[in-house]
């Protein structure tokens, strides 16, 4: 009996160490790099940090101060491994492997199935989201991770009647909002929980209690920070709304009525964006591969079938089917402002990171649940459709142009370049850091182009400087590229590079 245990471990280790192996080639393979997006701001105040001028000379989303942990993550890897574009994209790296590890014990203390565990890992291991996030520099991955690692504990803390672990949870549900706000959602979903058992039971459910207070303790102590630091003890607060009003563009209602709307617009717009959009975008895109619909499906046969299992399997099911179910409703309708009503634009993909456990787990109990045959050719049909969408995401990313500006900055690392902010963070990354003082921002209306060096290159965007103007950023025209004083070099995808020559 003991052999056969033994024996039933080290093929269970034995998967689960090909199945890591195999998520880190496929990443490895699918590599993507700096995406000149937000990666680039990320970039630049991480090397800010490690130069000690953390909040000096950045432009930016102003948001990205307050998610002071990617920045240290960062900053650490670039302290490490060198200010380069390796470094910059190691900690998501890490955490989408850390995260195969995490789900795999999530899934087991949840379901008491290594089977399902391992059906997760694979799941996950393949997932063309996780892929290729893996290797750009956002923080959508690394804050899904503490969140999750946070839900864990905060569940075997009840399990176990542990105050230890809750704060514990607590603690890293804290770290995730210095990560990114995701968390937002589950402290919804948690004082719901806290509500149902009170009312329902009359119970005070004292880990999940725990947790919450020292979560809101590391809220009060960042608010004293940044009294101490700025005289604001509401400067999260104050930088959120700050945000909003400076890429307002990029927030309902506004992606989808623009700048003038009427009542009856707005409301109309609401409909579609939650009932209609954020449906599709959410259970009907194609890079999820239908995960969100089957965990949907698996939601509601476990429901029905809630009578005929036992209490401990009940208990789990419920949470997960809470979890999933809860976070979809969330993300299709609630509020991501505490002034305005804007719920979410699931059109991002990334957005799919913070339901991806439950939503996993559910589909690989779902998995399990089918005849073994079909069950290993899903798994083929899979994997098949992975590599699509992970080349599909490349495409969508624009990866092979971006690849070929990159060596052409490298090419020419010692040449002046001239371009916006957000590009000039990219150049710099891309150099290294070497050459930044040859580095120019173009800015300004009266910008003059006569001081352009000659030989200089220019990269323009245009896509990319309307943008900023809806930031409020100010820009000479640049139809004197089309002029002889300059020349066109080359153009890689929406960037067109210019060379002085007059």
């Amino acid at each position: 009996m003991i052999e056969q245990v033994k024996e039933k471990n080290y093929k269970t280790n034995l998967a689960l160490f090909i199945l890591l192996l195999s998520a880190v080639l496929i990443r490895i393979y699918f590599f993507v790099g700096l995406i000149f997006s937000d990666d680039s701001y990320y970039n630049q105040l991480s090397y800010l940090l490690l130069k000690g001028e953390y909040f000096d000379n950045f432009i930016g989303y102003p948001i990205f101060l307050l998610r002071k942990v990617q920045t240290l993550l960062v900053t650490f890897s670039m302290f490490v491994f060198g200010t380069n574009q390796l470094a910059t994209i190691l900690p998501s790296f890490f955490f989408s492997i850390f995260n195969l590890i995490l789900l795999y014990h999530l899934a087991f203390l949840f379901t008491q199935s290594r089977q399902v565990a391992l059906i997760a890992v694979f799941l996950l291991a393949f997932f063309p989201v996780d892929v290729i996030f893996a290797t750009i520099n956002f923080s959508d991955l690394s804050c899904a991770f503490f969140i999750t690692l946070g839900i864990y504990f905060l569940y075997k803390s009840y399990l176990r009647n542990s105050s230890l672990l809750a704060i514990l949870s607590g603690s890293l549900f804290f770290v995730s909002l210095l990560i990114k706000e995701n968390f937002y959602y589950v402290f919804v979903l948690l004082i719901v929980l806290v509500i149902y058992l009170f009312l329902k039971k009359r119970l005070l459910q004292k880990q999940i209690l725990i947790s919450l207070v020292v979560f809101l303790i590391g809220i009060i102590l960042e608010g004293l920070f940044y009294l101490f630091s700025t005289g604001n003890f509401f400067y999260r607060f104050d930088v959120i709304k700050a945000n909003y009003s400076y890429c307002y563009y990029d927030f309902f209602p506004y992606t989808l009525l623009g700048g003038h709307f009427s009542n009856s617009d707005f409301f109309a717009a609401l409909f579609k964006q939650i009932f209609f959009l954020n449906v599709k975008y959410l259970f009907l895109r194609r890079f999820y591969l239908l995960l969100p619909f089957i965990a949907l499906i698996q939601s509601i046969v476990l429901i029905k079938k809630q009578r005929k299992i036992n209490s401990n399997d009940s208990l789990s099911n419920k949470l997960l089917i809470f979890w999933f179910l809860g976070l979809v409703i969330l993300m299709l309708g609630f509020t991501t402002s505490f002034t305005d009503y804007k719920p979410l634009d699931l059109r991002r993909s990334w957005y799919i990171f913070i339901i991806i456990s439950p939503m996993i787990i559910l589909v690989a109990m779902f998995m399990k649940n089918i005849r073994i045959k079909i069950r290993y050719g899903f798994f083929l049909i899979y994997f098949l459709f992975s590599l699509v969408m992970d080349y599909e995401f490349h495409n969508f990313f624009d990866t092979k142009n971006k690849a070929q500006l990159k060596n052409f900055i490298k090419n020419n690392s010692s040449s002046t370049f001239y371009s916006d902010h957000h590009t000039k963070y990219g150049i710099d990354l891309i150099d290294e850091y070497k050459h930044i003082e040859k580095h120019h921002i173009i800015s300004g209306e009266d910008f003059i182009w006569s001081k352009v060096k000659l030989d200089g290159f220019v990269i323009y965007n245009k896509d990319e400087i309307n943008e900023l103007k809806l930031q409020g950023h100010k820009y000479p025209s640049f139809e004197v590229l089309n002029s002889n004083m300059f020349d066109k070099e080359k153009t890689f995808g929406k960037y067109v590079i210019y060379k002085r020559i007059k």
